[in-house]
C-alpha cells in the first residue's frame, strides 16, 4: 500500500513539474487553451476572398424603415452615417431598419461597419441572412457581452453562444460579420470574437435593430460605413 501511495505521489509531482515547465516555456499556448472564449468553436473556415460589392451605404436611401417599430423622427442619415436618437421612451422601444430581403438574397458575404453607443440602451443587434422579422441570425451586444442568436419561423433560440465584451460609451468599434455556407464569424476591431455553425437560414440581407424596454432609457447610437462584399470560396 505504501509503494502504491509513493507511485501516486511521484506521478502527481511529475505532472506538477511538467505543467510548470509548460507555463515557463509556452505561456501563450496554455493561456489560449485554458481561457478560450466561451461559445467560440474551432472549425475549418474555408479560404475566401472578397468579391463583388453587394452594398455600399452612401446616403441611407437603401434602408427600409418598418413603421411598426421605427419612427423616422428617431433617425438621421448623413452620408455614410446613421444616427439613432430615440428620445420618446416607452416600455418597448425599437429602432429597426433593413436592406430589402426581397431584392437581396445574399449567401456568402462579409458585412463591415462601425458602431458607437451613446447611451446605455439594452440591445444593439446586427442581423444577417435576414429574411424578415421572424427569420434571421444576429450578433447582439448586450450586458457587456456579444451573443449569437437565431430566430426561425418566429421562434427564438437565444444565447447559442456568448463572450464577454463590454462596449464603452462614445467609443467607435469596427465590426465585421462573415458568413460562408453554415459558418458565421464576428470580428471586432479585427479580432475574432465568436465563431458559430448553423444551417437553418441559407440566405438573406442585413438589418440593424436597437431595443430598450425599461421605459426610461433613451436609445442613442451611431452606425456608419456599412459595406457588404460577396465572399468567394
Amino acid at each position: 500500500m505504501n509503494n502504491k501511495r509513493k507511485r501516486i505521489a511521484i506521478f502527481v509531482l511529475i505532472m506538477l513539474v511538467v505543467t510548470g515547465l509548460l507555463y515557463i516555456s509556452y505561456p501563450k499556448l496554455l493561456v489560449s487553451l485554458t481561457h478560450q472564449p466561451s461559445g467560440q468553436r474551432v472549425v475549418d473556415f474555408p479560404s475566401v476572398k472578397k468579391g463583388e460589392l453587394l452594398f455600399l451605404d452612401l446616403d441611407g436611401s437603401a434602408w427600409l424603415l418598418d413603421e411598426t417599430y421605427q419612427s423616422d423622427k428617431n433617425l438621421r442619415f448623413d452620408n455614410k452615417h446613421i444616427y439613432f436618437n430615440h428620445l420618446d421612451v416607452t416600455a418597448d422601444d425599437w429602432d429597426y431598419i433593413s436592406i430589402d430581403p426581397n431584392r437581396h438574397q445574399w449567401v456568402n458575404y462579409s458585412w463591415e461597419f462601425d458602431i458607437k453607443r451613446k447611451s446605455e440602451f439594452r440591445e444593439f443587434a446586427f442581423n444577417f441572412r435576414n429574411l424578415d422579422f421572424d427569420n434571421r441570425y444576429r450578433y447582439r451586444f448586450e450586458d457587456n457581452k456579444i451573443f449569437f442568436d437565431k430566430k426561425v419561423h418566429g421562434q427564438w433560440t437565444n444565447n447559442i453562444a456568448s463572450i464577454d465584451y463590454p462596449i464603452a460609451l462614445d467609443k467607435q468599434y469596427h465590426v465585421r460579420i462573415d458568413v460562408v455556407d453554415s459558418i458565421m464569424r464576428c470580428y471586432v476591431d479585427g479580432v475574432l470574437k465568436l465563431e458559430n455553425v448553423d444551417t437553418d437560414i441559407a440566405s438573406g440581407s442585413i438589418a440593424i435593430i436597437l431595443w430598450e424596454d425599461d421605459g426610461q432609457t433613451n436609445i442613442e447610437a451611431e452606425v456608419s460605413n456599412n459595406v457588404v462584399h460577396r465572399l468567394i470560396i
